[in-house]
């Protein structure tokens, strides 16, 4: 069963991008989390975590799955907000004690009080989706990671950054992206999707794709470029 569990996080935390050519890139130092495998984490981000249902609950879903005789020790949290930066957050406040994840649903949406202190033993970071290899946002990636990472370690957690996934008209992102994100000595997550033909268009949105076309007559959706089918 363990086994099972330590494959589910090597595969939701630290899947290498797909592609000979993703392949090439540097890779991370840290490729793992365990032995100690986190169990209460939160995602500090954007919509590339909460879109089609929250990356969150599909980890907590695949957790409690793989270990069903601990499924009460998981839990998952996000504070997001759309289209932000790391810069955006402000991770000490998210940490503060008494604050986020002091108490969380259980299975019958009964409330638990979760024990005070350490709310979490991992944060899971994601800048905007650019920032990291854009030419006036760059600096404040590099700047706000480092930070906020300290701020994640002097409360006793675990920092990880998370590699957003290339957009499907922007495949090139990739590379740029797996060289940007390799701070020393950090774990880094991996996300890889395969990219979504036009047949597979997600029911979500980015702010890039929600315009309708007209073609011939009729109105279709764009396929999203950003957000996984």
């Amino acid at each position: 069963m363990m086994r099972l569990f330590a494959r589910v996080m090597l595969a939701m935390c630290l899947a290498v991008a797909a592609g000979s050519h993703a392949q090439a890139q540097t890779r991370p130092k840290i490729t793992s989390l365990g032995p100690d495998y986190p169990k209460a984490t939160l995602f500090v981000g954007n919509s590339f975590f909460y879109y089609n249902n929250g990356m969150p609950g599909h980890l907590s879903y695949m957790q409690r799955a793989a270990d069903a005789a601990n499924k009460a020790a998981y839990r998952n949290t996000m504070a997001t907000i759309g289209g932000s930066g790391l810069d955006w957050h402000d991770m000490d406040n998210l940490l503060r004690p008494g604050g986020l994840g002091a108490y969380s649903f259980d299975d019958q949406n009964v409330v638990v009080f979760n024990k005070p202190g350490k709310q979490f033993d991992t944060v899971v970071m994601m800048d905007c989706s650019q920032c990291p290899i854009h030419p006036q946002l760059k600096d404040a990636f590099s700047t706000f990671a480092r930070k906020d990472s300290e701020i994640v370690r002097a409360h006793g957690m675990r920092p990880v950054l998370f590699m957003s996934w290339a957009y499907l008209d922007k495949p090139e992102m990739t590379e740029g992206l797996a060289e940007a994100i390799r701070p020393p000595a950090m774990p880094m997550m991996r996300w890889s999707f395969p990219r979504a033909s036009p047949s597979h268009a997600s029911a979500s949105f980015s702010r890039s794709s929600t315009f309708m076309r007209r073609t011939s007559g009729t109105r279709v959706r764009r396929v999203p470029t950003s957000h996984p089918a």
